[in-house]
């Protein structure tokens, strides 16, 4: 916990509250403003770090969907510098109610009425050290296909042979997962424990883990906790290890590079089902970082977008904005094709299924180089 006091202050003021990416540090920068010269700011595509999660008092949330970053009102300090103390750094991903400043007075009178049941409103200013002992360092590993490689990221990592939990191989079957799947994208299972807290997530229960390799070398580790453990709304079902840096990195991109092709989805799962080209950027919508790591792929570009209705944006023509940029500014020899599916996502249907909606939605000349140069690539369809 990096700023427990704000923690405390928010479960005075919302009730129940959670934490995404427990001890993780954010990535901030100075700002340049010469008038404030220890002006800072989360650095674009760099890490979010600590996030605390509540019910959003505007637009009746129940599922905590208000994020509130542990740097709120904090004054960081780098290199020994103590920087300007910050503003309340917050955002609700269910309606972005806090784009409207009576909204953020709201949050903030909420939380300062916490702060005083704390009983130290002074703390709520208090200095945070970034500096690297404030932050674990999480090395990549070129260790990808190795236990000992996998286990420098989360110890408790197994593979899933014949050997793996019962309650691992119930999950993967019901979500489709084939053994072929788990060999290729080197699925593992075990507990979680967070590296700075040493906290055992759900009791011990075991999690399927799901390494992140990019160029060759593991960078990421995320953990799936199956359904059957999750006993709450407020459970947590995904976990990303705090070295990892999600708006950084395209899953399974190196396999997309190896065909000249990119099937953009929205989560691990998604990918497992689509196969050897599948990529994800962990969310709906790529960061620009990410963007310019897609535009690398060179040949062909499809992208499934989760077809979820959300009363904020719409998923598919966000994909289709994007595609016609990317298609103006001719990027793909042979375009980018967003793909709709009947189903919600990728990940509830089978990989034959997939490709069949695939090859019925894009150009024939696409299809014809799928045929001919992708879809031998599969392990199976």
């Amino acid at each position: 916990m990096l700023n427990p006091v704000l923690y405390s202050a928010l479960g005075h003021a919302f009730g129940t509250v959670e934490v995404e990416n427990e001890g993780e540090s954010a990535d901030i920068e100075l700002t340049g403003n010469r008038q404030y010269p220890t002006e800072w700011r989360i650095m674009k595509d760099g890490r979010s770090g600590e996030q605390y999660r509540v019910n959003c008092p505007v637009c009746g949330d129940y599922k905590q969907h208000l994020y509130i970053s542990y740097l709120s009102y904090a004054r960081p300090v780098m290199a020994g510098l103590s920087l300007m103390q910050g503003r309340l750094l917050c955002h609700c991903f269910r309606r972005n109610c806090m784009a409207e400043a009576e909204n953020r007075r709201l949050v903030e009178r909420m939380i300062g009425a916490g702060m005083a049941c704390v009983g130290d409103v002074d703390s709520l200013g208090a200095e945070i050290n970034m500096c690297c002992e404030s932050r674990p360092k999480y090395t990549p590993t070129d260790q990808k296909p190795t236990l000992e490689g996998m286990r420098s990221w989360i110890p408790g990592f197994n593979w899933c042979d014949e050997n793996t939990d019962p309650d691992i191989v119930e999950y993967l079957s019901q979500r489709g997962v084939t053994q072929d799947m788990v060999d290729e994208f080197m699925v593992g299972w075990g507990p979680v424990v967070t590296p700075r807290t040493k906290t055992l997530l759900t009791g011990g229960a075991p999690w399927v883990l799901l390494p992140v390799v990019m160029n060759g070398m593991l960078v990421g580790m995320q953990a799936r906790c199956p359904d059957k453990f999750i006993i709450s709304k407020d459970s947590l079902r995904y976990w990303n290890h705090p070295g990892m840096r999600k708006k950084t990195m395209v899953y399974n991109i190196d396999s997309a590079r190896d065909c000249d092709t990119a099937v953009l989805c929205e989560g691990i799962f998604d990918v497992m089902k689509v196969g050897h080209p599948g990529v994800c950027c962990f969310g709906h919508t790529p960061s620009r970082t990410q963007l310019t790591m897609l535009s690398s792929i060179g040949k062909c570009l499809i992208w499934l977008p989760d077809t979820d209705s959300h009363e904020d944006f719409d998923t598919v023509q966000e994909a289709r904005t994007q595609a016609a940029a990317w298609n103006a500014m001719q990027t793909f020899e042979l375009g980018a094709h967003v793909v709709v599916l009947p189903e919600k996502d990728a990940g509830s249907m089978s990989r034959h299924d997939i490709w069949t909606v695939i090859m019925d939605q894009v150009p024939e000349t696409v299809g014809d180089y799928l045929v001919s140069r992708v879809v031998p690539r599969l392990r199976s369809i």
